[in-house]
């Protein structure tokens, strides 16, 4: 697992929370290959609702709706990234 594109709203047409940030059709990757990280609820919907992996950065109550859910940004690696990954795939 390698990270292959970084894209941030910057990089949009529209603002933050707006789906658009996460419609990589141009990019041409299926929407199981992209993990979205945010700290918001309207971050993880907009991530969600384009289908992709949603990994959140912190409280896990208030952002229970991502896929991956990390306490801090400190924790957030490709190998926990994996391991979470891996939980969710043999479940």
């Amino acid at each position: 697992m390698g990270l292959q594109i970084l894209l941030d709203v910057i990089r949009t047409d529209k603002g933050k929370t707006d789906p658009e940030i996460c419609w990589l059709r141009s990019l041409e990757l299926a929407p199981n290959q992209v993990i979205g990280l945010e700290d918001s609820v309207a971050g993880i919907e907009s991530i969600n609702s384009a289908g992709q992996i949603s990994l959140a950065i912190g409280d896990a109550v208030v952002l229970s709706a991502a896929n991956l859910i990390f306490s801090s940004a400190v924790d957030v690696t490709l190998q926990s990234i994996q391991s979470k990954m891996d939980k969710i795939k043999s479940n």
